[in-house]
């Protein structure tokens, strides 16, 4: 009977062997070594390993030292590791499971086949599964000395999956909200703000759940929350869009909505005005790059002038045409990886 090996790595490192902690790895290195052959899947080379995991020593010493990482592996797992003298992989025979992989997988599978249309009940719940996987950053708290390749490895996956995660909140609070069920939409609003705290269109998200969910006072402490955040850790003011939001929360109580869940919640979006040339430019620009005339266009201004909002309408416009979007983003604070939002945005 084959032993079920299993590997968790979203919020930390546990390496289970039929459901008890192996215990006995001869160093981190070792441990590692086995995350990256279970996440890729595949067989690699002992000198790209090496390489990998010794990014500062020389070759003979790396090769010495994975040597010893691959004779603990045989030790602890002897059915699970596939070891000769050209390459080490997980043995594809035998039973593994990483809640990074199944956490992927079911998001893909829930979005790919639904994306521009709504989803699906099924595709919901096949959502909210993945999300129960996912109990923090890749590899969170786990670092290792002298491997920069594998720390660098280890930092795109993290980026990885904490897009799909993004994406995976950022549906089930439209399909909530969309539904009128705000208590859901508020709830995965919430966890989506805990990811991302300063992701503006997400407060604006919640201040309207909230205020249409009967809390009114709560959607205007959201508003302190988000203009408090933005300026301490940006030093930025809320956009217009937030502010007349928050403006108009404070003028009138929105009503609230029957419990229906298929109730459609009202539209809150501010009407789009002004930046007419700027919006005909960017849409000629578009159609001539649809002719072969391609090129590069710079938003740029002051905060809270209206540039997201301005892109967001040239792209809901190209969209209603047939364009297929792709989006990436990064923040200056964030400690972003190089061309981090060609990668997102290719993802």
């Amino acid at each position: 009977m084959n032993s079920s090996l299993r590997l968790l790595l979203l919020g930390g490192l546990q390496i289970k062997l039929d459901g008890t902690e192996v215990e006995g790895f001869v160093s981190r290195k070792a441990q590692a070594l086995l995350a990256y052959l279970a996440v890729s899947g595949r067989s690699h080379l002992r000198e790209a390993l090496a390489g990998l995991l010794w990014s500062e020593a020389t070759a003979k010493r790396a090769a010495g030292n994975l040597r010893v990482i691959l004779s603990n592996l045989r030790q602890l797992l002897p059915d699970h590791v596939s070891i000769n003298r050209q390459s080490v992989a997980l043995h594809p025979e035998q039973s593994y499971w990483s809640d990074a992989a199944a956490f992927a997988q079911k998001v893909r599978s829930a979005l790919a086949p639904n994306s521009g249309r709504p989803l699906p009940g099924a595709a919901v719940a096949e959502l909210k599964e993945a999300l129960s996987f996912y109990q923090g950053d890749f590899l969170a708290g786990f670092h290792l000395r002298g491997a920069q390749g594998f720390d660098e490895w280890a930092s795109l996956e993290r980026e990885r999956l904490h897009g799909l995660a993004m994406q995976a909140l950022h549906h089930l609070v439209e399909y909530h909200s969309e539904r009128g069920g705000y208590a859901d939409g508020i709830r995965f609003a919430k966890s989506l703000l805990a990811l991302e705290p300063w992701r503006e269109e997400t407060h604006r998200q919640l201040m309207r759940l909230l205020a249409l969910g009967g809390q009114r006072s709560a959607a205007l402490a959201q508003y302190e929350t988000c203009r408090r955040l933005l300026e301490q850790e940006l030093g930025l003011e809320p956009l217009e869009e937030t502010t007349a939001l928050y403006e108009q929360l404070c003028e009138q109580e929105l009503p609230r909505l029957g419990r229906e869940r298929d109730a459609p919640a009202p539209d809150l979006t501010l009407p789009f005005v002004g930046r007419g040339d700027e919006y005909t430019q960017l849409l000629s620009w578009w159609e001539a790059a649809g002719r072969g005339q391609g090129g590069l266009a710079l938003l740029e201004g002051e905060a809270g002038v209206g540039k997201t909002r301005l892109a967001q309408e040239v792209l809901r416009c190209a969209a209603t045409r047939g364009a297929v979007i792709l989006q990436g983003r990064c923040y200056e604070f964030g400690g972003s990886l190089p061309y981090q939002p060609i990668a997102d945005a290719l993802r």
